[in-house]
């Protein structure tokens, strides 16, 4: 009969599962007291949880959390780093501290979702850019095509604006030349009509009408005697 403190190992075991988005099981054989006290405290400070649990209550747990892959990592005296956000923060601290601490502690995988994770793999995760990172390096490249564009285009620009600028310059600087006289052999042997102006043409005389005669008085015929 399972007792109460192992039930409430288990549902804590398997909460974990369910909220994590990476689980990294380690065996911490050859780890004292106090280093195991200084890891979780690193651990901690990077919002990563590490909880010792017996590999028959993990079984348990991954059963009831769907991650029946989670016991392909149980192996020897099991501690799990759960991570819940970045997936390379928790691979990125353990690697960091079992290489700097010189630490006899193992990596017995990892899992990711469905995925079990090698150690291979989670130490190659450990080396990989953080979300952040790589979200940066995908806007960098994004926008490189743009800057590349603007670029090209204010070169051209001001490529044509120096040679506007030499062509005027160059303009300014050309002296100005009066007017070709006429050679007084061309001007005699122009004709008489090109030599005077033209008179102006004389307006047609508009003709004048006639007064009306004026009207006299009215003559009256004498009727023919009868």
């Amino acid at each position: 009969m399972p007792t109460q403190k192992k039930i409430d190992k288990v549902s804590k075991v398997q909460d974990n599962l369910s909220r994590c988005t990476v689980a990294i099981a380690t065996n911490y054989v050859g780890l004292n007291a106090n280093a195991m006290t200084e890891f979780r405290q690193k651990l901690r400070e990077q919002k990563v949880e590490y909880r010792v649990v017996k590999n028959t209550l993990a079984r348990l747990a991954g059963d009831n959390a769907g991650k029946k892959a989670f016991q392909k990592l149980l192996q020897g005296p099991t501690g799990v780093a759960f991570g819940y956000g970045d997936v390379t923060v928790p691979a990125r601290v353990l690697v960091e501290y079992i290489r700097s601490s010189k630490s006899a502690m193992r990596i017995s995988g990892g899992l990711v979702g469905d995925r079990v994770l090698s150690p291979e793999d989670v130490s190659t995760l450990a080396y990989l850019p953080s979300k952040e990172v790589l979200l940066s390096r995908l806007m960098g490249q994004m926008c490189l095509p743009m800057t590349q564009f603007v670029g090209v285009l204010s070169a051209n620009l001001r490529g044509l604006m120096t040679v506007l600028q030499g062509r005027l310059k160059q303009v300014e600087a050309a002296p100005v030349s009066p007017p070709a006289a006429v050679p007084a052999t061309a001007a005699a042997t122009l004709p008489a009509e090109a030599a005077a102006p033209a008179a102006p043409p004389v307006e047609a005389a508009v003709p004048v009408p006639a007064p009306a005669p004026a009207e006299g008085p009215a003559q009256t015929q004498s009727a023919p005697a009868s």
